[in-house]
């Protein structure tokens, strides 16, 4: 994996399932911003010439290229989520602070990340609940991740 470009699908899943909510919730972030400039960088002429912008800039351009707005508002929660984790030494992964990604969604956007987590084989969930609303908080932005992942997997293939 080269600086700034999203993990392998691989190393992004073994990130996320680690034990460490920190990790969890720091590299989550890390990989879906450098899938969001991958997106910019594909639809832009001369993407060098763009600033470094702050990440809520950041998920703006996406939104003006096309991004769903599924995608947009649950990112930039992610973000202040991030930046809770990146500036606080006390800071927790709690349901609330998971909720408060996962209200940005929409309805149908809720159902789909739903739906993901319950075509999960029971073999490899041995422990977890059933239903994606019980499960804890980390489990929870896992999954959220992943479907923001693949919304923007989805928008880099349709990149102009």
């Amino acid at each position: 994996m080269r600086y700034n470009e999203p993990a392998t699908n691989r190393d992004f899943y073994r990130i996320l399932f680690s034990d460490d909510s920190l990790s969890a919730v720091l590299r989550a972030h890390i990989h879906l911003e450098a899938r969001l400039n991958q997106l910019i960088r594909d639809a832009v002429p001369r993407p060098d010439e763009l600033p470094n912008l702050p990440f809520k800039q950041t998920v703006q351009l996406g939104a003006a290229l096309g991004l769903t707005s599924d995608a947009i508002g649950p990112l930039c929660k992610l973000g202040e989520l991030r930046n809770q984790f990146g500036h606080r030494l006390d800071a927790e992964l709690t349901m609330g602070n998971v909720e408060s990604v996962w209200k940005a969604f929409s309805t149908d956007a809720q159902q789909e990340v739903r739906s993901m987590y319950e075509r999960i084989p029971d073999r490899l969930v041995r422990g977890w609940p059933s239903e994606f609303d019980a499960a804890e908080p980390r489990l929870r932005l896992i999954f959220i991740a992943l479907y923001l992942d693949r919304v923007l997997r989805a928008a880099e293939n349709t990149a102009v």
